[in-house]
């Protein structure tokens, strides 16, 4: 009898299921939030059998992310859902990846703008010698068809753009395996070693048939997609803890009586550590990847596109414990 009875009430549930088990809107927010406004979606919501939304700011949103005027609205959002008996939900982002609150963390504390090193073309002695660069490869070239390795060495490069196409075409490809001396082998077609600056000049003014790139230390560009600002270093707990000041705690703040009731979930939007075109970078980065494997970063740039991996491998785990430890577990 009883096992009838509750088979009779499952089945009830799957007929009218309750607002939990319901399937929860993602909510584009991308124009201006207005009381009205939020009334009518949420109904509709409602009416087309949704049990609730996640309230997700994107691109266009008018009204200002994280004001006092974003806490109103959303506490009258959290009462119309209460009153008609669905959730409402946290999306921590303006737009995503998740970390930066809409331009607030790297607004409040610049150093938390992510950087990278990425392979820089030389195009003269003159560029060697005055431009900004953490290091310096040469590459020789075993078959002159080898792909990013056929530009000409006398047309101009600028930095300002990373090098980001050359970059891809001097490392597409590189299955490589270790030469020893400072030197690597990618799948026959071409050798890296590392040189010091006065090296590359002197390469750069003779006939031999190498190239030099720079190693090239860059700070994440702008983008208006994260409110004018480069995406920010996740490996930092500085911007976990401003991330979390930010958003969560605001949200707890002002809303922590309904956790577990109308609010159950927040949804974080694909954060990671964003390398760009190249490798993600900082004085943490190197000083912990010494720390964890004996020896420098610095001394080995070149196995990070040519190497056989092994560097690489070293790189990932320390960036992926970082990552883990100062931004997955919540920072400080």
């Amino acid at each position: 009898m009883s096992q009838r009875k509750d088979s009779g009430q499952l089945g009830e549930q799957f007929h009218n299921p309750p607002a939990s088990l319901r399937p929860m809107a993602f909510w584009s927010l991308n124009g201006e939030l207005t009381k009205r406004g939020i009334e009518r979606w949420l109904r509709e919501f409602k009416e087309h059998g949704m049990g609730g939304a996640f309230m997700h700011p994107r691109p266009g949103l008018v009204t200002e992310y994280l004001s006092e005027e974003w806490w109103t609205l959303w506490d009258h959002a959290l009462t119309v859902a209460r009153d008609l008996g669905i959730e409402l939900h946290i999306y921590d982002e303006n737009s995503y990846p998740s970390g930066f609150a809409g331009g607030h963390v790297p607004g409040s504390n610049p150093h938390t703008v992510a950087s990278r090193v990425t392979l820089v073309p030389v195009a003269t002695a003159v560029q060697a010698e005055t431009m900004a660069a953490s290091g310096f490869l040469e590459l020789h070239t075993e078959d002159t068809g080898a792909p990013g390795l056929t530009e000409s060495r006398s047309e101009d490069r600028s930095v300002d753009d990373g090098g980001a196409a050359q970059n891809e075409r001097l490392v597409r490809g590189a299955g490589a395996r270790n030469l020893g001396d400072g030197a690597t082998k990618a799948s026959g077609r071409s050798v890296a070693r590392s040189v010091t600056r006065d090296q590359a000049v002197d390469i750069l003014n003779s006939d031999r048939p190498a190239r030099v790139v720079a190693v090239v230390t860059l700070r994440a560009e702008p983008r208006a997609f994260k409110a004018g600002f480069g995406s920010v270093d996740t490996t930092n707990p500085d911007t976990t803890n401003a991330f979390l000041a930010t958003t969560h705690e605001e949200y707890a703040k002002r809303f922590g009586s309904s956790f577990g009731s109308e609010i159950k979930y927040a949804f974080t939007d694909e954060p990671n550590p964003d390398h760009g075109n190249g490798f993600a970078i900082s004085p943490l980065m190197l000083s912990e990847f010494a720390d964890e494997h004996g020896y420098r970063l610095e001394e080995v740039w070149g196995d990070l596109w040519f190497g056989d991996g092994a560097v690489r491998y070293d790189y990932f785990k320390t960036l992926n414990r970082l990552f883990l430890d100062n931004f997955v577990n919540g920072g400080d």
